[in-house]
């Protein structure tokens, strides 16, 4: 089986890379070419293996003490090893073959390489969860499957609300910051990446902004989804104090899930770590479809083995 080579931002052929991402049937679009340029901001190198049959990316920043590590960009939940029919077996080559450049690696594995957990692979791995809805059943099916609160809910929202498609980024991002700023904490250059890849989304027809308002007229809701063949994606969006008490983020995802509703594809949650957040998503009927986190920190593996060493010699010297 051939090796991975290690190539450079500037090595990379953006067609054929793409082009992996597409054939690996994931749906995810954090691997692209163009969504790694804006997220990782050019900074991100990769393991190619033969004619781009698998590709692994690697975006990077020099954030340890001024050493290059691998990290998660901000709005790329999951990255990983991509390519028609993966396999996680696969995983740990890959893994041992990062160059030692990169001291610290962190790295989200798509959950499509968490079916079986590979061994061999370096450092520690922490189970991640995403929420996930099959849409390629009836809406009426899928409804059945909403919790009874969620539904009572959503009949009260739907004599109050209305929602349309379309909507700014510019007020997409203004009202998402204005609202949930003090609970996400992102930094202001996250929201200027957000604006950008945004644009070039809905640019590539891959997203689109939905709005909602109440009787009144007033903006209440808004969210982003990204569209791929495979899944919608619950990227952003926000709520405000009008918009909570009338449950309109319940009615936005049940008027988003209808309208795809039948297709092959899932609606992707995005799951949450905070437990209230993953149980809203939960009455929906969601499934759990885990991932992983993997940490190598090769430079606290060097600290320690320079302390065993001067550690070993203090005792020699004393006896």
């Amino acid at each position: 089986m051939k090796q991975p080579r290690f190539l450079s931002r500037k090595q990379i052929d953006d067609t054929a890379w793409d082009g992996a991402i597409t054939r690996s049937g994931t749906g995810l679009p954090y691997a692209y070419s163009w969504y790694l340029d804006i997220m990782a901001e050019r900074r991100w190198s990769a393991l190619v293996q033969g004619d781009y049959e698998r590709v692994f990316p690697l975006p990077w920043n020099r954030k340890l003490l001024g050493f290059p590590q691998v990290y998660q960009p901000a709005f790329s939940q999951q990255l990983g090893l991509f390519g028609e029919g993966v396999q996680s077996e696969e995983i740990p080559r890959f893994l041992a073959a990062v160059p030692g450049r990169f001291l610290r690696k962190q790295l989200m594995l798509h959950a499509y390489e968490a079916e079986v957990l590979p061994e061999g692979i370096p450092g520690s791995l922490r189970w991640k969860m995403n929420l996930v809805l099959p849409l390629d059943r009836s809406f009426g099916d899928m409804q059945a499957g909403f919790s009874k609160s969620l539904r009572k809910r959503v009949r009260k929202a739907e004599r109050q609300l209305t929602w349309q498609p379309g909507g700014s980024v510019d007020t997409l991002i203004s009202f998402y910051r204005k609202e949930l700023q003090d609970r996400v904490g992102l930094l202001a250059k996250h929201y200027v990446q957000a604006a950008r890849l945004f644009q070039e989304l809905l640019q590539r027809e891959m997203a689109e902004i939905y709005e909602v308002y109440d009787e009144q007229g007033q903006l209440v809701c808004t969210g982003l989804f990204v569209k791929t063949k495979e899944r919608i994606i619950n990227l952003f969006g926000a709520s405000n104090q009008r918009g909570r008490v009338t449950y309109a983020m319940h009615f936005l995802l049940t008027q988003v899930i209808q309208k795809y509703a039948g297709q092959a594809m899932i609606f992707d949650f995005e799951g949450s770590e905070l437990p209230g957040v993953a149980e809203f998503f939960r009455t929906f009927g969601a499934i759990e479809q885990p991932f992983f986190a993997c940490q190598w920190d090769a430079l606290s593996i060097i600290l320690r083995r320079i302390f065993a060493l001067r550690y070993q010699h203090y005792w020699s010297n004393i006896n």
